[in-house]
């Protein structure tokens, strides 16, 4: 409700979105996508998205699979990471108003606000 998360009595303000995955804290805001390891709460990286993805896109969902970190926003943003959180690619799915990403079977299953679910 006031855009703010504690974490071990860590206060993580301006926050446009937050994402968990395992030991990992991705947090967004205008300009930055930043890393934390969970356990002690110490930035890992910072990557400036000025020119990378929107500025009002929130992050949607987090994934791990053969040493590739996939991080989806609502606007269908799609960022693949190495180990070290080095950007790979972008893609944009071309789906707007994600709301709900998940995955089975080794399919990745997209929803929208809008009732309509992709499946890759």
């Amino acid at each position: 409700i006031e855009n703010k998360f504690l974490i071990n009595n860590v206060s993580l303000n301006e926050t446009d979105s937050i994402i968990f995955l395992n030991n990992l804290l991705v947090k967004k805001d205008d300009n930055y996508i930043k890393f934390f390891n969970i356990k002690n709460i110490n930035l890992i990286k910072e990557i400036n998205i000025n020119k990378l993805i929107s500025k009002k896109s929130r992050l949607v969902k987090l994934l791990y699979s053969k040493n590739i970190l996939y991080l989806f926003t609502d606007n269908g943003e799609l960022l693949f990471f190495d180990k070290e959180l080095n950007i790979l690619d972008k893609v944009d799915l071309k789906i707007r108003n994600i709301n709900n990403i998940y995955n089975f079977q080794d399919k990745i299953f997209i929803s929208t606000s809008k009732g309509t679910t992709y499946i890759f």
